[in-house]
């Protein structure tokens, strides 16, 4: 399952989702884009409550209103049309509005306001109407070109099966389902012989000859996966320095760490040795003969990075 990660560029404004760059710039200079920028502008300006201030108030009262009482008169659920008052009817278009065009809007005013200063270099008393009304206005702009380009994305697992991934993530597939899969489908055969290896060209080469099966090894990880998962176990690149000869080499490697342990070095050994003993005491619990449990417990083998180095996917911080 050799697979890479994707990245998605998304425009929230036209809701676009091409996966290269060049196209999704070539986008944001057509037409149809620069038109819906208006609409947005528009709709922004028209129903968000942060920035109805930049209405005038008889507009706010008269045609935002009328919409209101249209929108009632049209609504076939009784229940609803008396249930739903002016101002409720303005939060829910507010709302519908962000989720529209993905308009991020998390922070609070101090923050925004300091944002507003380190880009325009500006300051802004928003207490005074014309500081106000030049902020929000350049906030509206903010927040349109920060919803033009939503780069998502996607890890994509290499020797993991993400449908398996996803039902382990939502609860669906428990320790006894994962344990029956691992003990159904045990396979000690290697080479040309396995039927999960996947033999190229001629079957009689060294490399297809001594392929080992990897199905015991993956439903163990799988069943890892599940008990630690939510157990502060992360896997993260850190930024090491080596020194050779006078020179300074910087490069990221992988380690281990036991959230809340405050640890500075690398905790593969503590964490291969937790993941070796839930392995252990599970294995008593199955039918299965000392010479099998000892096979599969032999997979870990000494207390190293490459026993887990797969493990490194699914543990791995975001």
């Amino acid at each position: 399952m050799e697979t890479s990660n994707r990245t998605t560029y998304i425009c929230g404004i036209c809701n676009t989702k091409p996966d290269q760059l060049s196209h999704h710039n070539a986008h944001l200079n057509s037409k149809t884009h620069k038109e819906q920028k208006i609409i947005c502008e528009y709709e922004i300006r028209r129903y968000m409550i942060e920035f109805l201030f930049l209405q005038d108030k008889e507009y706010w009262n008269i045609y935002l209103q009328n919409e209101y009482f249209e929108e009632r008169m049209s609504t076939e659920d009784i229940s609803v049309v008396h249930n739903c008052i002016f101002q409720d009817w303005i939060v829910k278009k507010s709302f519908d509005i962000e989720k529209k065009y993905r308009l991020k809007n998390p922070f609070d005013s101090e923050w925004w306001i300091n944002k507003y200063k380190e880009i325009t270099h500006k300051n802004c008393d928003i207490n005074d109407k014309i500081d106000k009304i030049l902020f929000l206005d350049w906030k509206i702009k903010y927040l349109i070109q920060e919803a033009e380009t939503i780069q998502k994305t996607v890890r994509r697992l290499k020797h993991f099966d993400e449908e398996i991934i996803n039902k382990i993530n939502k609860n669906e597939l428990t320790q006894s389902d994962l344990l029956k899969k691992l003990i159904d489908e045990l396979c000690f055969s290697e080479g040309v012989q396995c039927v999960h290896n996947q033999i190229t060209d001629n079957p009689n080469t060294t490399l297809n000859r001594h392929k080992i099966c990897n199905v015991n090894k993956t439903n163990i990880d799988y069943l890892i996966y599940q008990n630690f998962k939510d157990k502060k176990i992360i896997c993260k690149d850190v930024e090491t320095e080596v020194i050779q000869l006078g020179e300074s080499r910087k490069s990221k490697r992988p380690m281990w760490f036991i959230v809340g342990e405050n640890a500075t070095h690398d905790q593969v050994g503590k964490v291969t040795n937790m993941f070796k003993t839930y392995i252990v005491d599970l294995l008593k619990t199955t039918t299965l003969d000392e010479n099998t449990k000892n096979k599969l417990i032999s997979i870990f083998g000494k207390c190293s990075p490459t026993n887990i180095i797969h493990l490194r996917e699914l543990f791995r911080e975001n």
